[in-house]
């Protein structure tokens, strides 16, 4: 089934439905992260003899469950719902996180990973086409006299197209 894309042997990502090529949704930049064209709604995971899924909705537990359902039919038992508030996942996190241990990135380095991840991102999004310019990247835009004029004179007659 194409809604579950297999991440590993024992890992899925359930995706939304792809919208149609003639659909546009929004029309601007999008800063979220999508994997394969498609919104993540939740995940799978086998783990011994459970399947974890995580979503972060009831509607989607009960429309996952129903798909999954229809695929395993009889091989699994009745599900186990377990439901925690952000606060709960939270505290979690907090407690789930070493304490200063060996296994603590030295902050010098956690800030090099960082800022060498936010130049490959910078650098990325440069070259990346935006459709209020045109369906051309910045990068592209001001190599041109049009792309190179000020903010305001783009919403005017000379606007990029």
């Amino acid at each position: 089934m194409k809604a579950f894309l297999p991440e590993g042997p024992k890992f899925w990502n359930w995706l939304a439905p792809r919208k149609r090529r003639g659909s546009k949704a929004g029309g601007g930049i999008m800063l979220d992260t999508q994997m394969e064209g498609a919104t993540v709604l939740g995940s799978l995971e086998l783990t011994g003899k459970m399947l974890l899924v995580n979503v972060n909705s009831t509607r989607r537990a009960a429309k996952v469950e129903a798909l999954v359902t229809e695929i395993c039919g009889e091989l699994l038992k009745q599900p186990l719902t377990t439901i925690r508030t952000v606060e709960q996942m939270r505290d979690e996190h907090r407690n789930d996180r070493p304490q200063g241990g060996a296994d603590e990135i030295p902050s010098e380095i956690a800030r090099q990973i960082l800022r060498d991840h936010m130049d490959r991102h910078y650098r990325e999004t440069l070259d990346a086409p935006i459709p209020a310019l045109g369906g051309k990247s910045p990068r592209q835009a001001v190599r041109t006299a049009a792309g190179r004029c000020p903010a305001s004179a783009l919403m005017g007659p000379n606007r990029l197209n």
